[in-house]
This record gives structure tokens, sequence and C-alpha cells, in this order.
């Protein structure tokens, strides 16, 4: 085999002297020679896929790492880590898979990025076609070995891992439920972790979330207010929220109608509100909040923040009555706190990204209860009142997509 190295080493190059010795090392003729080094590894995968065809598991093995020891560096990727754990399934290296997966530090792995890759050639997909074809030959040499039987089960779990695709018969949801039933089987063994970090592709939420709901209900309201507005036609209501993690902050924005009981003089005013006319009241709140729990189909959010009250008409009753241009309450500032509890449509660890959106995309149909005392406070404490509102909301998440393990 060496010979064959020294071969393609050879090609395309000139030497000083004819006769010089085989048992020069390879590293000194690379270094004499007038390839580059991306040369050399076009030419290495080219004797790799040679082997392929011909079935040269030994040979094969020796290329690959000479190409991905040898001649690779920080700066040239000689052959993809999938291309080098094939073939070392190919050619029943089993030991060097467990060296590698125990060893390889998965992070620096994923965070490496070569500025010189091999060029596009069909030695992936030739690897993957020969798996495939001799599968049930490997399975049974794996099985001939005397391996521990979580690294036994690894190994077949690596492999099949390995022929995920789309055209395949096995697919990335099965490999999931497998390694899951594996970590839990063999909790204790050091290949868990390995498992975790190189066999399950699972997808979830990200850090970051967006929602927006919108929803209505029923207002509760006591206290001197009561005696000048009737509260009888509901609440509506919609706010906007970023999530980090479990803390969210956001706008929470509620609508609530009414009737004036009776004539309203204005404090500071030489203005009336006059009985019966709608006296609607808009509450908009800065507010956050913290998810206290999670499941698959449900959350349940406390939040807090201050309200800004304003009562002033509708801009059809003062199309209707101009005499009520101009009319306010006044804002009011009074505290808010409430609590969510959503029920979603669906886990938010089994949502796959949107075709045309970065991300996932969520519904979820909740309860929404708030407080707020004291919603009037600038006519002199004769309106104070406190309000209950209890509803419900239709919410939309939209959020970031990523490997939870």
């Amino acid at each position: 085999m060496k010979s064959r190295i020294l071969l393609f080493l050879l090609i395309g190059t000139s030497f000083s002297s004819f006769g010089q010795s085989d048992s020069i090392p390879v590293g000194e003729r690379v270094r004499d020679s007038e390839l580059s080094k991306s040369d050399l590894i076009s030419k290495g995968r080219r004797l790799l896929l040679k082997d392929l065809e011909t079935g040269n598991t030994k040979e094969a093995k020796e290329v690959m790492d000479y190409l991905a020891y040898d001649v690779a560096d920080e700066e040239h990727l000689a052959v993809w880590p999938g291309e080098q754990l094939m073939l070392y399934f190919w050619t029943g290296s089993y030991q060097d898979i467990l060296n590698w997966v125990m060893y390889m530090n998965v992070d620096s792995l994923t965070r490496y990025q070569p500025a010189i890759t091999p060029s596009r050639d069909a030695l992936s997909l030739k690897l993957e076609e020969r798996l495939r074809i001799e599968y049930d030959d490997i399975l049974a040499d794996i099985d001939s070995m005397s391996f521990t039987k979580d690294t036994n089960d690894f190994l077949v779990l690596f492999l099949d891992r390995l022929l995920v695709s789309d055209d395949s018969n096995i697919s990335i949801d099965d490999i999931n439920n497998r390694a899951d039933a594996f970590m839990k089987e063999y909790s204790g063994s050091p290949l868990t972790k390995v498992v975790r970090e190189t066999i399950t592709y699972k997808l979830g939420a990200g850090d970051w979330m967006v929602n927006m709901s919108l929803g209505g209900g029923v207002p509760f309201i006591t206290g001197n207010i009561t005696d000048y507005i009737r509260f009888n036609q509901g609440f509506i209501t919609f706010s906007i929220d970023a999530y980090y993690k479990k803390f969210y902050f956001g706008l929470n924005v509620n609508g609530i109608d009414g009737k004036a009981r009776q004539d309203i003089e204005i404090r500071g005013k030489d203005r009336i509100w006059y009985s019966r006319e709608s006296v609607p009241v808009s509450m908009i709140a800065p507010i956050m909040g913290y998810k206290v729990a999670g499941y698959k189909h449900l959350q349940l959010t406390p939040f807090a923040g201050i309200s800004f009250n304003r009562a002033v008409p509708y801009d059809a009753d003062i199309k209707d009555n101009p005499d009520l241009k101009g009319l306010s309450l006044g804002t009011s500032v009074s505290p808010l706190v409430g609590m969510n509890l959503d029920f979603l449509f669906r886990d938010f660890n089994k949502i796959k990204p949107e075709p045309y959106f970065l991300g996932g995309v969520n519904f979820s149909l909740g309860i929404k209860a708030m407080y707020s005392p004291r919603i009037i406070t600038t006519q002199g404490g004769k309106m104070d009142g406190n309000v209950f509102m209890l509803g419900l909301h239709l919410k939309m998440y939209l959020f970031q997509v990523k490997r939870i393990y």
C-alpha cells in the first residue's frame, strides 16, 4: 500500500534524482513534491473511490488515515467526519469509531470551519451506497465482536444514524426514539453522552420567542365608579410579548365598554359627560412576567405591570355628536397584575421549522385573568373603583428553532 500512496504523490511531480530510496518517509516526499496540498487531497480521494469500486478495504483505510491525519491541517479538510466514520464501518474498524466518538470534542468540531474543503465528488454517496449494500454483513460482523451490549447497540445505532436520508427507510424520528431508549437503558454508560451529542437530533424552541394574542371576556367592576358608569358590554384584550427563556416583557392593551349612568362633571374642566353616552375605558400597560410552569401542552405565566388608563369618547360618537370632542376623564395610573393559562396546540419540541419562515409557529387557546385597583384616579376619589377581568384569548407564537440535543 505504501507504494500506492507514493505513486499518487509522484504523479505530476518532478524529482531531482531518479533513484531516491523507497524508505524516504511519506511526509518528506510530500514536502519535496510540487503538488499542492489540495491536489494531494483530490488525488487521495480519487484513490479512495477506486478502492470502493474494487472492494479493497485494507488499502482504503490506509489512504483515509493518511489523508485525515497526515495531509489535513487547520486550513485544509481532506475528508469529512461522516466520510471517515462511514469508511471505518465499511472496513470493520469499529475500535477507531469508538476512539473517534469518545475523544472527539464535538463542540470544537461544530465550530471548526476549514478555509479549504475537498472538491465536490461522489465519495460520500459511494460510501453510503457501499454501506447499504453490505449492511447485513456489517451487522453480523459487529455481533461477532466481543463488545459489551451497550457498545454493540451503540455501533448499530450509529451506523443507522449515518444512513439517515430523505430516500432512506430510516428516519431521524426513529433514530431519536431509539436514542432515547438507549440513554434510558444504559444511563450509566459513557456512550450515553456520545449518543446525546452526536446521534440525536431533536429540535425545539430557542431562547427567544414573540407572541401576539387577541381575546375578550367579562369585566367585574367594584367601587364608586359603578355609580357613574355601567360596565356591561365586556372587554377586548390584545397583547404582544417577547420571551427570553422563561422571562417575558410586552405590552398589554385592554378596552372596556361602558355607558354613563348619570351626568359626570369632569373635575377641573367645565365639561359634563352626559348620561347614556358611551364611556369606553382603555388600559395600556407595559408588563413583565415569568413562566412558572411549562409542560408539553400547558403554560402558566403570571405577569405584572403599570397600566395607563384613559376614558375618551369613540370617534363614531364624536362624529354623531361633535360636543363630545375633547371630552376626557384624564389619564390615570394604576398597577396591573394578571395570569395566563395557555393550552398549546402543539408541543414546542416537536415543531419543525416552517419552510418559508426562519423558525417555528405555534398557537394556543388560553384563559386570561387581570386585576387593577383604582382604574380612574383623576376625579378626586369620587370614581375610585377596581376591575377584575376574566376572558379567553387566542395566541400565536413565532420562535426560533434550535437543536436541543
